[in-house]
């Protein structure tokens, strides 16, 4: 990816970030998940719950019309599910491409795809929206890196479309898989967010606080996604990752629900894909009743 030369804002030590009580949560694809699953969110209680939303018409995988008002139709149940049990929706956007996605055509649809979420807005305030996913990289399903002058236009028009909608959003950039410091310092030079998202893979829990403040920016920085598959430590790593987010990041999200929500056939979830509890389920209910008591 070529990336503008930019000078990064330096952070002072004198002057520290300040972070918001953390909010816990989990990520969930409404339209995988099943109604044994989404009844545990409520026994969980999530201080955030991060949600996939479609683009429509523009579908990234080609759905057809009357499919993708379906999967929408139960993605809004969902938002407003997660408002009854008391989470801030979280809103990762899909940028309304064809797969593979091309330069300009994440470019060219950029303003319907931003007036589609505007209208979500208007009609769902008070949510957070995170603007893409790991866009600095080459996706599964074929989607190519996008530029950052790219990423920038498209975020931008997103997240003025939406504050016009909905003054009280919070815009936050695509969550980059790892602290892609490069990446992001330069999407900041040339776009307005609220937060910038980080999937934090591949850093020990203990480096959190090290690799946040390496990025130099002043403004919070939100896990928006992190996991590991199913395996022994996998519990263990539940409670790490919430037990050093806590005091470094405001919001801070685990991929994902159950199994269901994953790819391919992953265990990333606190449940399996008919419902079962892992360890990790335990070690996230404990996660969350922690943070909810700062809140």
């Amino acid at each position: 990816i070529s990336l503008p030369v930019v000078t990064p804002p330096i952070v002072s030590s004198t002057q520290p970030v300040s972070v918001a009580p953390l909010k816990a949560g989990v990520y969930l694809k409404p339209w995988n998940e099943s109604a044994t699953t989404i009844a545990a969110l409520p026994d969980l209680h999530p201080g955030v719950i991060r949600i996939a939303y479609p683009a429509f018409p523009l579908m990234t995988h080609n759905v057809d019309s009357k499919e993708a008002k379906r999967l929408v139709g139960i993605v809004e149940g969902d938002i407003a599910y997660a408002r009854s049990i008391g989470a801030l929706p979280l809103i990762v956007t899909t940028l309304g491409t064809a797969s593979p996605a091309t330069e300009a055509s994440v470019y060219n649809s950029r303003g319907d795809v931003a007036a589609y979420y505007a209208d979500v807005a208007r009609r769902f305030p008070g949510m957070a929206w995170e603007i893409g996913n790991e866009v600095e990289m080459r996706s599964k399903d074929g989607d190519e890196p996008l530029l950052v002058t790219t990423y920038a236009a498209v975020f931008q028009m997103h997240a003025d479309a939406i504050r016009a909608a909905d003054p009280t959003a919070k815009l936050v950039t695509a969550g980059t898989s790892g602290f892609a410091s490069i990446w992001i310092r330069a999407v900041l030079a040339l776009t307005h967010p609220d937060a910038v998202g980080v999937h934090p893979y591949g850093t020990a829990p203990q480096n959190y606080a090290s690799a946040v403040a390496a990025i130099g920016t002043n403004l919070p920085v939100w896990f928006t996604e992190f996991g590991m598959q199913n395996s022994p430590a996998q519990a263990q790593e539940v409670t790490d990752y919430f037990t050093y987010a806590r005091g470094v990041v405001p919001v801070a999200v685990w991929f994902a629900l159950s199994d269901l929500s994953a790819d391919n056939g992953e265990t990333f979830g606190l449940m399996d894909s008919q419902g079962n509890h892992r360890p990790s389920y335990i070690a996230a209910k404990a996660a969350f009743a922690r943070a909810s008591v700062t809140q």
